[in-house]
């Protein structure tokens, strides 16, 4: 007498289902992977757009900061040049000649519109416009 196995029809039917529910929860599972891979994509590439809008602004930035700060630089050397001529017309002598006082006020003057003109300029129209949209795109990525 040979003995085979057998399954019952109710066993092998239960062991399909089961086989049947493992596929589709690995397959539920695989698809949420996938949503939420594409939902943090989405997320990197507004946070990479909106780095890119910051870095436009402060590229347009750099160049109008690089300018005052040369304009500085050269302020200081204008009086530093402003002081050594009045020291060479007498000024620091027991009497000043009038042309030293002459000259160290030019120098002044001379300094005060350097620095004026040293002054970083305001955020241009398009300088604005790149600053609102680097802010609007941060603020996809925040929320």
């Amino acid at each position: 007498m040979s003995f085979r196995a057998r399954l019952s029809p109710a066993v092998a039917l239960s062991v399909a289902l089961a086989a049947v529910l493992a596929a589709v929860a690995v397959s539920a599972r695989a698809q949420d992977d996938g949503t939420e891979l594409s939902a943090r994509v989405l997320l990197l590439q507004d946070q990479v757009a909106s780095l890119r809008a910051d870095v436009e602004l402060l590229r347009a930035r750099d160049a109008v900061l690089t300018s005052a700060a040369s304009r500085l630089a050269n302020a200081g050397n204008g009086l530093r040049n402003g002081t050594a001529n009045t020291r060479g017309q007498g000024f620091e002598g027991a009497a000043i000649p009038q042309v030293s006082r002459t000259a160290l006020l030019t120098a002044l003057e001379t300094l005060a519109r350097d620095l004026g003109a040293a002054t970083p300029a305001a955020p241009t129209p398009q300088e604005q416009e790149l600053r609102r949209r680097a802010d609007e795109l941060r603020k996809v990525f925040t929320r």
